[in-house]
């Protein structure tokens, strides 16, 4: 696709390596509002932006739009999608932003159906338009419509000189929820960090400004988002790196990232949940696995409560609680009454450990809840999704360049050193 309104790539490597980010920085200074951090940070083939807390388990980064007018959107975090999108003021039904707020197209600026990033995007041109259309379904149920749009993303300089490369991202028109019982409000756009062509990732590689590398780093309330290899710590050999994997089931193009087969140990165990084979996806909260593994591990945890005391299952703020006891910190749930989880992943021998505060939460009556699911009864097919809460407190490393996903535990208070 031609993409208009770059500039020289020498120019803006140039202007990119003005500002060096201090690895003694931390997050407490470099916080969500900080002029320095609003939009893309300015390393050399490397961005980093910090992260909000929307809601329990959803991620935002603050993420800007075009140059006449500039805007500013939070984008949901999302490795299990690749296209971005923000609410569009182009006719919209279901838009929450105020209409002020909503991004302003540019009708010249429209991706036209047959593009090849349209054909990443849609099979089909169900409407015969001259524009590409898309559809995106959520597994929260939400459903978004609209025109894949191709504008300018702002790179500020450290003199607050901006900057820009054209990308295609989507100018969505029309949002539902599928049930009519979204409870959160919805999210005013997403950013998809998967492999895709469409992705913005896939973009900025195809135009030569940084590697197809993308990871993060998420605690309570926050954490920080990077595009690029600058920012994987060192020394290598800290991470533990597993190969991206398709399973046979799923298309090349869903650029989902999929690790290789992993068994469950709980208290470093072995339980008879094996062969799992497991989903990354930091755009869903929860974790999820398939139905005949799920009620084995909440037969573990209820029989190791009930090991300890008097528990009964019951359902709180939708989530399998068990009542019998009330806590007052999950401190003192994993000191006398739950162990880590461990997945081991077979094909590479390397373990993802789960603390307790990764897998259980209190609820707002002090209850023990589970933070996974069935995944059938979620939309997730038999997938094994681990979700942005279990991911809590490691650098998670999607390293499209070398196909593998590597992690490492961290308190994702600092950034971590550039190379």
């Amino acid at each position: 696709m031609d993409m208009k309104g770059n500039i020289p790539l020498a120019t803006l490597l140039l202007l990119l390596l003005i500002s060096i980010i201090s690895p003694s920085h931390s997050l407490s200074s470099l916080d969500a509002n900080s002029t320095e951090l609003s939009s893309f940070y300015n390393l050399l083939s490397s961005t980093v932006l910090p992260l909000k807390e929307r809601s329990l388990g959803d991620y935002t980064v603050s993420f800007k739009f075009g140059n006449n007018p500039v805007q500013s959107f939070n984008l949901d975090i999302d490795t299990g999608s690749e296209l971005t999108w923000v609410q569009c003021d182009y006719q919209c039904q279901g838009c929450t932003m105020p209409k002020d707020k909503l991004y302003k197209p540019d009708k010249n600026k429209f991706v036209k159906y047959g593009t090849p990033l349209c054909d990443a995007v849609q099979k089909k041109n169900k409407n015969e338009s001259v524009l590409c259309e898309f559809q995106e379904e959520y597994v929260d149920n939400l459903h978004v419509e609209g025109y894949l749009i191709e504008d300018s993303i702002p790179i500020e300089s450290s003199d607050a000189a901006l900057r820009s490369t054209a990308l295609a991202f989507g100018c969505t028109n029309k949002l539902k929820d599928t049930d009519e019982k979204q409870q959160i409000p919805f999210p005013e756009g997403i950013l998809g960090l998967g492999y895709g062509k469409a992705s913005i990732l896939s973009q900025l590689k195809s135009q030569g400004l940084i590697q197809n590398v993308v990871g993060h780093c998420i605690k309570k309330r926050g954490g920080y988002l990077f595009f690029g290899d600058k920012f994987i710590p060192k020394p290598l050999t800290q991470i533990s790196w597993t190969p991206i994997i398709i399973p046979s089931k799923h298309k090349v193009e869903e650029g989902h990232y999929y690790a290789g087969q992993a068994d469950l140990l709980y208290n470093g165990i072995h339980t008879p949940i094996r062969v799992l084979s497991l989903l990354f996806d930091s755009g869903t909260t929860l974790s999820y696995l398939n139905s005949k593994d799920y009620k084995v591990l909440l037969d573990l945890i209820n029989t190791e409560l009930n090991n300890k005391g008097t528990f009964k299952k019951a359902e709180e703020d939708d989530l399998i609680c068990w009542t019998g006891k009330i806590f007052q910190s999950i401190d003192q749930v994993s000191k006398d009454y739950l162990k880590p989880i461990i997945l081991s992943i077979t094909n590479n021998n390397v373990k993802f450990e789960l603390q307790v505060e990764h897998y259980i939460t209190l609820s707002r009556k002090g209850n023990i809840c589970l933070l996974f699911e069935d995944s059938k009864e979620n939309d997730f097919d038999d997938d094994n999704v681990i979700g942005a809460l279990s991911m809590r407190d490691k650098i998670m490393i999607f390293d499209n360049e070398k196909k593998q996903i590597g992690w490492v535990p961290d308190d994702c208070t600092k950034l971590p050193p550039h190379r």
